[in-house]
């Protein structure tokens, strides 16, 4: 519906109308205007009969002024527009009397008084004032006014009664006209109106679509228990008895404070309740009631787990698999709640082996996402060049190789969800700007294309640098650390929880058996206090590797001391070892050594052993050729 198409404008005189038409021509406006002469008199139901017919035309807003607008409002459901008086229009009428010793009488009605009154006290002019509610009220006020002597009468009746009905009362008559910003102020009223009721309709009829086609049912009662709404999944499944509706909303009354969840048997089958209270401007207006087939729900959830599994888009860790009692990680787990609840970024700090994604997997099963996916990504497994098509996606023939139609990168997949980004610390400088502009706008280009995708990601990053340091030796954004480091989240390291490794070790412990089929009932107390005095430099991943070790040697029952005793020292001889060398070590030779296990580490690729190394390609390069 275009707006005037339910307008009526209803004009009392000629000049309003046409005055009416020059407006809306000249802004343009399609809006039909009626002539409304005194050809009824007095007979205001006549008027309103007469006024009927736009009905069936469409016309449901009027615009109108004085005392009709006031009477099709109280007898008529049509919505009205009064064109009201202002101000500088009975200025306009009043002030050819200024100074004149004239007594004005005012007949009208109420919100017309209140207008004359002031102008009438700035003009220095005496009043009398005769309030207009019904029709016969403006004939009582004529007699009045002639009886108390007024001058003059002023009023916007002129155009309603023939010229022979004020001469019979021999007092002189002012009509206070409508001013074009009047009727321009009306116009700006009606499109607000229409504005209003438009998006009140589109929403009406969104929600009566969306309830419609839902998949759960959906009814609601008002307070004495009338039935508001109700979708035809409801009407199915109560066969469209009102009394068994009735008789189900009774039986779960509960409290009209908040919200309620039940699980309740319709016929022969369970089904999930949601009872929400109505409340309008702070008073109970009735019940929403949302009902889902248990068999609906557990096919829902079985589909979501096979749909986020098939693209590993889930998170499988919650805090109930990080394992430890120790005051730091009871705390620590009260800390994941907490920022949990939020949606601001998180960045996670831990030695490597501490279990960075267990406790990000953990986050986000906190979180108000748990149900949307969790997306992960190792930044320093992937070349930068591959990192940025991973993380932002590509259109089709973006570049050599590309995937035919394109692909959607990690920030589209995690979108509602989570997005871990793994040694973040590991990123260069070109590809932290790029992460930088996507967190600040919240969206993302593809490589290769022209027009932005707007994301909805909560981010969660970790590393086993200390990025402060980073930031000060130019190899690390001092932006995107602030953006990241809006909470964080330090994992201690194992050699100061030793308390936590038995209960680590007994959750492990089944895990292992089922990996390795073997049968390890448990660890002697010996091998528990080796464990718990081992300094433990790769962490929970280190001691996992080791208990590993030991359930493939035992095999089955008890694993004692005697049977594993050697995996001690030799773990203890590789330390020493690992500490002479570096103690005997040039610097030249520690060099070398680091650019090794850089190398080794990141598979020979020389782009990724720099970034570890905290240098540029060129510099480890050269390096190299000088080690040959």
């Amino acid at each position: 519906m275009r707006f005037g198409e339910n307008i009526l404008i209803v004009c009392t005189y000629t000049e309003l109308a046409q005055m009416y038409q020059r407006v809306l021509k000249e802004y343009n406006m399609n809006i039909d205007v009626e002539m409304m002469d005194n050809r009824y008199g007095k007979d205001m139901q006549k008027i309103f009969d007469y006024m009927t017919q736009f009905r069936s035309k469409g016309k449901d807003l009027i615009i109108t002024r004085g005392f009709l607008a006031r009477q099709l409002r109280q007898h008529t459901d049509f919505k009205v527009i009064e064109i009201h008086i202002s101000a500088v229009d009975v200025l306009s009428a009043l002030y050819p009397l200024a100074g004149k010793d004239y007594c004005v009488g005012v007949v009208e009605s109420e919100p017309y008084l209140k207008v004359v009154q002031k102008v009438a006290q700035i003009l220095g002019l005496r009043t009398k004032w005769y309030p207009v509610e019904e029709v016969e009220d403006f004939e009582d006020g004529l007699r009045q006014a002639k009886k108390d002597g007024v001058d003059v009468v002023v009023g916007g009746a002129w155009h309603s009664y023939d010229q022979d009905f004020f001469t019979d009362y021999g007092i002189p008559y002012i009509i206070v006209e409508s001013s074009k910003e009047s009727i321009e102020q009306s116009l700006q009223n009606a499109l607000e109106v229409y504005k209003f009721s438009y998006e009140q309709q589109r929403q009406k009829e969104l929600l009566e679509t969306m309830v419609a086609f839902s998949e759960d049912g959906i009814f609601a009662i008002d307070e004495s228990g009338k039935i508001l709404l109700m979708n035809a999944y409801c009407k199915e499944l109560f066969e469209n008895d009102e009394e068994a509706v009735k008789h189900f909303a009774k039986g779960n009354k509960g409290t009209t404070e908040g919200n309620e969840v039940f699980v309740e048997r319709i016929g022969e089958e369970f089904f999930l309740v949601h009872r929400i209270p109505l409340w309008v401007q702070g008073d109970s207006a009735g019940i929403v009631y949302t009902l889902k087939r248990e068999k609906k729900i557990r096919e829902d959830e079985n589909l979501l787990r096979t749909e986020l599994s098939k693209k590993g888009l889930h998170a499988k860790y919650t805090l109930k698999d990080i394992y430890g009692k120790s005051k730091s990680m009871t705390e620590l787990k009260k800390q994941i709640a907490r920022y949990a609840a939020t949606d601001a970024t998180i960045l996670i700090l831990g030695e490597s082996g501490t279990g960075k994604e267990l406790f990000a997997q953990a986050v986000h099963n906190c979180s108000l996402r748990r149900n949307n996916p969790f997306v992960a990504i190792n930044c320093s497994a992937l070349p930068m060049n591959l990192l940025e098509s991973e993380l932002f996606g590509y259109v089709d023939g973006a570049f050599t190789g590309a995937k035919k139609g394109g692909k959607a990168g990690m920030f589209e997949l995690a979108h509602t969800g989570t997005l871990f980004l793994d040694e973040i610390g590991e990123m260069d400088l070109s590809m932290q700007s790029r992460l930088l502009r996507a967190l600040q706008e919240k969206e993302i280009m593809r490589i290769g294309d022209n027009k932005v995708i707007a994301v909805d990601v909560r981010i969660v990053a970790a590393t086993n640098r200390d990025l402060y340091h980073e930031v000060e030796e130019g190899r690390f954004r001092e932006d995107l650390y602030y953006r990241l480091n809006l909470l964080d989240i330090s994992i201690p390291p194992l050699r100061e929880r030793t308390e936590d490794i038995r209960e680590i070790a007994a959750a492990l412990l089944p895990q292992i058996n089922e990996r390795l089929h073997c049968r390890i009932t448990a660890f002697s107390p010996a091998v528990m206090d080796r464990l718990e005095e081992f300094p433990w430099k790769g962490n929970v991943r280190e001691l996992c590797n080791t208990l590993e070790k030991m359930a493939l040697l035992v095999q089955y029952g008890t694993v004692k001391m005697e049977q594993v005793s050697f995996i001690f020292h030799e773990m203890e001889q590789r330390g020493r070892h690992e500490s002479v060398l570096t103690d005997q070590m040039t610097l030249a030779e520690m060099e070398r050594k680091m650019i090794q296990k850089a190398l080794q580490a990141c598979g020979g690729n020389q782009t990724k052993a720099a970034a570890r190394l905290g240098i540029d390609r060129t510099t480890l390069h050269r390096k190299l050729t000088k080690m040959m």
